[in-house]
């Protein structure tokens, strides 16, 4: 309700919150006070702002999470490739730096 009477400047009878009660639930009260207040942001008349509407349109100011990517090396690859542990690579690599047979294919 604060969030709501800070941007619009009126109040938001409490039975309205219920149609954003499921969102709450499911999604978290901080994701959808983040959300509530991108929609109220982008109205460019706070008139036609409505609860019933911006829980409509939930994925639209959802924010969104950073995806992060682990970084796989060629050695991590290679090892999948070829079925190898940690261990199992270090020995092949040294066997390959030493110049010895390294047997790819039957570690």
């Amino acid at each position: 309700m604060g969030v709501w009477s800070e941007a619009i400047g009126g109040r938001l009878e409490g039975w309205r919150l219920k149609g954003i009660k499921p969102l709450v639930l499911s999604e978290g009260q901080d994701v959808v006070l983040v959300a509530l207040k991108a929609y109220l942001a982008s109205l460019n008349d706070k008139r036609y702002a409505s609860i019933r509407r911006f829980a409509e349109t939930f994925g639209v100011w959802k924010p969104v999470k950073a995806v992060t990517r682990k970084f796989v090396t060629r050695e991590e690859t290679f090892m999948k490739e070829q079925g190898m542990n940690r261990e199992e690579f270090e020995e092949w690599d040294r066997k390959r730096k030493e110049g010895g047979e390294t047997n790819e294919t039957n570690h």
